[in-house]
């Protein structure tokens, strides 16, 4: 059943993002549907793949603009109940497989199997991906919402300043180098929403989580932002990076 919702959803999904290529006018409405669906699913699949690792089980949903996994039923006070850097990995699974969906559309452009246009889609693509759900966005339930939830719960509230100011000075400059090489103003509101994001997080963040034994110990938080900055940063210039290349 679970199998028949998933495909199902998918199809629909997939339906979505074709009357949308086709309505904006472009050339590859199929290819462009099928990519996005494709991409989606792979990122999905990845937090899927990060929860086997934890001995989770879960199931797959596609939704009008996005998808989401969760775990089964039966797994799911299980999955709330396991170390939150394990948690962590779960959160940042699904990014770490567009990084490779990248790497491997690259080898295939190198090796000619496909053409470089269509590599700076995949490029893109998974760009936007890694962008979006890595985003603090206070309306939506990202990866990297749930990832700053952990990170700042981890941490006292002395700390928690801290980790704001350094997160938010680090996006800043990053979004701000995409203003400026790829020319798109419509990362100002980018910037905006991180740093409402981020606001967000450390207020609504649990004053005594840190006590928590789950909680991540200063080297794993440090070590994870690391990790979610540099993923952060990857993902912006997938952004800007095939522009670089035509000129």
């Amino acid at each position: 059943m679970n199998l028949v919702v998933t495909v199902c959803s998918g199809l629909l999904t997939w339906l979505g993002y074709y009357l949308v290529a086709g309505f904006f006018g472009n050339e590859s409405p199929i290819f462009i549907a099928s990519l996005a669906v494709g991409v989606m699913a792979a990122h999905e699949c990845g937090h899927m793949i990060g929860m086997r690792l934890c001995k989770i089980r879960s199931t797959l949903r596609f939704f009008v603009i996005g998808a989401g996994v969760k775990p089964v039923p039966h797994d799911e006070l299980r999955y709330h109940r396991l170390p939150w850097d394990r948690l962590t990995f779960v959160y940042l699974a699904g990014v770490l497989v567009n990084i490779a969906i990248v790497m491997s559309a690259a080898i295939l452009a190198h090796f000619q199997v496909i053409s470089i246009r269509t590599l700076q889609q995949v490029v893109n693509l998974n760009g936007f991906s890694i962008f979006y759900n890595l985003m603090p966005m206070p309306f939506l339930s990202s990866d990297g919402s749930k990832f700053l939830k952990l990170l700042f719960d981890s941490a006292d509230e002395r700390t928690d300043n801290h980790l704001l100011w350094t997160l938010a000075l680090i996006m800043y400059m990053a979004t701000g180098l995409v203003i400026v090489v790829a020319f798109n103003t419509t990362f100002l509101l980018a910037v905006g929403l991180t740093f409402w994001g981020l606001r967000k997080s450390v207020k609504h963040s649990d004053p005594t989580a840190h006590k928590n034994h789950h909680a991540l110990t200063p080297f794993e938080r440090y070590g994870w932002l690391t990790v979610y900055i540099i993923i952060f940063v990857v993902g912006l210039l997938f952004i800007t990076l095939p522009p670089w290349a035509n000129k």
